[in-house]
C-alpha cells in the first residue's frame, strides 16, 4: 500500500513539474473575481502576459499565456486568447495587455493616461494593477 501511495505521489510530482515547464495558456470571461485571475497569473513562471478586454456594462474577458519563447509571442498569444474568450462570451470587447511579467503593461498604462483607451478598461487597470506586486 505504501509503495502505491509513494508511486502515485511521484507520478503526480513528475506531471506537475512537466506542466510547469510547458507553455501555460488560460482564458475566460465574466469571472466573478478578477483578483483570482490575477492570482492565477502571478503563480505562473517565465515569460508571461495577461490580456484584458472590458465592455461598458462591466463584462470582461481575459487571456493568459506563460512560457513562450519571447515577450512578443506571449503578448500575441494572450491577446488572441482574450479575443477568443470575448467572442465565446458574446462580447465585442477589445483586448489590451494588462500585465507583462509581474508589472502592469506600460503601453496600456500610458494609453490610459492619455485617454486613448475605453474608460471602463482603464478603471480596471487602475483598480487591479496594484495586486500584481502583492
Amino acid at each position: 500500500m505504501k509503495q502505491l501511495i509513494s508511486r502515485t505521489i511521484w507520478l503526480l510530482l513528475v506531471s506537475l513539474l512537466a506542466t510547469a515547464c510547458a507553455t501555460s495558456s488560460l482564458s475566460g470571461y465574466d469571472e466573478p473575481d478578477f483578483p483570482a485571475v490575477i492570482a492565477q497569473y502571478k503563480a505562473l513562471a517565465g515569460t508571461k502576459v495577461l490580456a484584458l478586454g472590458t465592455e461598458a456594462n462591466g463584462r470582461f474577458a481575459w487571456g493568459i499565456t506563460a512560457g513562450e519563447a519571447s515577450e512578443a509571442e506571449a503578448r500575441s498569444e494572450a491577446l488572441d486568447r482574450c479575443r477568443r474568450a470575448a467572442r465565446s462570451g458574446g462580447m465585442r470587447a477589445t483586448c489590451y495587455a494588462f500585465a507583462v511579467g509581474d508589472e502592469p503593461a506600460v503601453d496600456t498604462v500610458r494609453n490610459c493616461a492619455a485617454r486613448k483607451l475605453p474608460s471602463r478598461r482603464c478603471h480596471m487597470q487602475r483598480q487591479h494593477q496594484g495586486k500584481l506586486g502583492q
